[in-house]
């Protein structure tokens, strides 16, 4: 039994001892590599519904925005400052051109959470000393996720519930109690 152990062990030994060879880059094929890597969007951005689209086609503050987002999405955007500040000052405008069908609390604090996430990087890029590729990247990724909700409470807030149903929930629903507040005996 203890051959047999000993055996494998060598064995294992062995296998796991292969000498690798790696062939040395040259810088032209490191930066064609380094800028199909950059041009390979980093998130999925999600897509407005039609009738959303169609209700956003005025407010060019949105257009900017979604712009922005594409670009950051698929360039490599280090050390633009004047374009996030842009940016910013897009997101802040954009609650004052909203239609009014699609302005409400969930759309607002997305847009304050989206320009929170603008003025971190933004912050992070004038200064170099937190600026490092790791931090960039984690902070691009939290913009994204926050564009992303944005984008969903817009799509959400155009597929609720329609006026004709919250008639019919209305109609529905029945007295709560056949008793009065009155006949009742407090518990205490």
């Amino acid at each position: 039994m203890k051959k047999v152990v000993s055996v494998l062990i060598v064995i294992a030994v062995l296998l796991g001892c292969k000498e690798t060879v790696q062939t040395p880059i040259s810088k032209k094929d490191a930066k064609e590599n380094t800028a199909k890597l950059l041009e390979v969007p980093r998130v999925e951005l999600l897509v407005l519904n039609a009738t959303v689209i169609s209700k956003l086609e005025e407010v060019s503050e949105f257009k900017f925005i979604k712009e922005q987002m594409d670009t950051l999405n698929t360039k490599a955007y280090f050390g633009d400052k004047n374009n996030l500040q842009l940016l910013s000052e897009e997101v802040n405008d954009l609650p004052k051109s909203l239609p009014k069908e699609l302005k409400n609390n969930g759309v607002l604090s997305r847009l304050n959470q989206l320009n929170t996430y603008v003025l971190l990087l933004e912050d992070t890029l004038g200064n170099t000393k937190k600026a490092d590729s790791l931090t960039l990247e984690n902070q691009l990724s939290t913009l994204f996720k926050a564009y992303n909700s944005l984008v969903v409470q817009f799509n959400e807030t155009e597929n609720s519930i329609s006026e004709d149903f919250k008639q019919e929930l209305e109609k529905a629903k029945f007295e709560r109690d056949s008793l009065k507040q009155s006949e009742v005996a407090p518990l205490f």
